[in-house]
């Protein structure tokens, strides 16, 4: 059976192909024994001929799926389809009231491959079974490195856990937090040619600490991850990054108000963050910071906060982006009036605003963060929907 899985181009987001799509990697896995293709829309438009079509995507790429299955759909009228990811996990009903077959909520490499065989027996809307311990992968077998920025030149990303055990309310992550065993780990970096460096994608690859010492213990390769600020506090956590190759460490910063984060219900401490951060700084590691404008209860005096605390960091990048309340968050019955704006354009002037006054406050930071530190990013992020 050919099985043609297709990835978004998310063009209002600006996303380059720097990376292979990972979580369609994992989903081709467990389709090894199909003919299964994954076509990526920022790398071809070419979607050939297929039994079954599968999409996955965040509320930002949805249009660009809705579009791909109507073209689909003329082309080819006999074919099956099945959409998953985020978004669809979020509005199931919606997503078939717009014409996809079946709708997966929740992950889907487990049973996937039961619906796949036996196609006209399941149902229409599909709960995935979550795997309590995460398989291999080979990402080589599924893409053409040439393709990939980053891949081209021997620096792979992957996904070693999934979930989180925080409840941010601003982002819709499942909150079982799951690992792939050393075995596993061990093969999927083993089937990777020549090594010079691995991004982990993990939400928070710091989450279980004993898993990360065995992932990290045999490393030597420079590595980059993401983390909570106040986990660089525990020194030992820190020593071992710092030996075993971390040089660049991405934290969920958001806000430097402490009342915002407690509105967020993040959990983080703000001045416990500030103490990691420069603890990491002072061992060598980059640290690159992630702020959210306009989260619920924003103000002027927040922003200002925010940029006071920011500019007393030792940090190497930061990322800049406009709160969403994205389907599966748990802000967006809040927001639900204005679905079709949640299509946003980020960091222009089109597109969803959590309040009028974000341009500004945008400006603001941007004229007073401190101006020998890069910016990396500038809009909506959309891995406030997925986690991260």
């Amino acid at each position: 059976m050919k099985i043609v899985l297709i990835y978004p181009s998310y063009e209002k987001l600006l996303v380059s192909n720097l990376d292979p799509p990972i979580n369609l990697i994992i989903v081709a896995e467990s389709l090894r024994h199909h003919d299964v293709e994954i076509i990526d829309l920022r790398i071809t438009k070419t979607i050939p001929d297929a039994d079954i079509y599968g999409f996955s995507c965040s509320t930002p790429g949805y249009p660009q799926m809705v579009d791909s299955l109507h073209r689909i759909k003329q082309e080819r009228k006999d074919a099956k389809t099945i959409i998953g990811g985020a978004h669809a996990s979020a509005l199931p009903r919606e997503c078939l009231q717009d014409g996809f077959d079946k709708v997966f909520v929740g992950e889907c490499d487990v049973t996937l491959p039961h619906i796949v065989a036996d196609w006209n027996n399941s149902p229409d809307i599909i709960l995935g079974e979550l795997p309590l311990e995460l398989p291999s992968y080979h990402i080589l077998d599924f893409v053409q490195p040439s393709n990939y920025v980053r891949t081209s030149q021997k620096i792979y990303s992957l996904i070693l856990s999934r979930g989180c055990v925080w409840r941010c309310r601003y982002c819709a992550s499942n909150r079982k937090h799951r690992i792939m065993r050393i075995g596993c780990v061990t093969e999927t970096l083993a089937s990777l040619e020549e090594i010079r460096g691995l991004r982990f994608m993990d939400e928070n690859f710091l989450i279980d600490k004993k898993w990360f010492f065995d992932v990290t213990s045999s490393l030597n390769i420079p590595y980059f991850i993401f983390a909570r600020g106040e986990d660089l506090c525990d020194e030992t956590m820190l020593n071992q990054l710092a030996t075993s190759g971390c040089k660049v460490i991405s934290v969920g910063f958001e806000s430097g108000s402490q009342q915002i984060h407690k509105n967020a219900r993040t959990g983080k401490d703000v001045e416990r963050m500030v103490l990691g951060i420069h603890k990491a700084a002072k061992v060598g590691i980059n640290i690159r910071l992630n702020l959210i404008i306009g989260l619920p209860g924003e103000t002027w005096d927040t922003i200002k906060e925010t940029v006071e605390k920011v500019n007393q960091l030792d940090f190497a990048s930061y990322s800049l982006n406009h709160f969403v309340a994205y389907p599966g968050t748990y802000w967006y019955k809040d927001y639900e009036g204005s679905l079709s704006n949640l299509y946003c354009a980020c960091g222009h002037n089109s597109g969803f605003c959590s309040s009028s006054l974000v341009g500004e406050w945008r400006e603001y930071m941007l004229q007073n963060i401190r101006n020998d530190k890069k910016l990396l990013f500038r809009g909506a992020s959309q891995r406030r929907q997925q986690g991260g």
